[in-house]
């Protein structure tokens, strides 16, 4: 089986990546930040599946074409699981409220996920 898990440089999404790696799954992992990944790349290697990485940022207004090229790029023509683990919490109060923050939650909590769900649909229907 292929996954596309969003968030494996770190937490939740790191686990659910070196997870599916150990039953010899493949991941195609998508990380924002190359240092974390350099991590998850060490851990790969102790267990049986391939991972393929797609460096990107959930709030880049880009984010559909970066994946996209990126999955052209890698011969992806079938994914079985979407995993959409990346988040971003910015707790404040009302009085801290700044447009770009809320703008930020958003575009990273909702707007990329569904994007994420609408260029993968193809894929995950083969």
């Amino acid at each position: 089986m292929t996954f596309f898990i969003t968030g494996i440089g770190s937490g939740i999404g790191e686990a659910t990546c070196l997870h599916a790696l150990s039953k010899n799954h493949d991941v195609i992992g998508l990380v924002r930040n190359p240092e974390k990944a350099a991590n998850v790349i060490e851990e790969a290697k102790n267990h049986p599946g391939k991972l393929s990485l797609i460096f990107a940022d959930l709030a880049d207004v880009n984010l559909s074409q970066v994946v996209k090229s990126e999955l052209n790029n890698l011969k992806i023509s079938k994914i079985d699981a979407l995993i959409n683990v990346a988040g971003v919490l910015n707790p404040m109060t009302v009085s801290q409220f700044e447009t770009s923050s809320i703008e930020k939650v958003m575009r990273v909590n909702f707007i990329a996920p569904a994007i994420l769900i609408r260029l993968l649909v193809p894929f995950l229907q083969k």
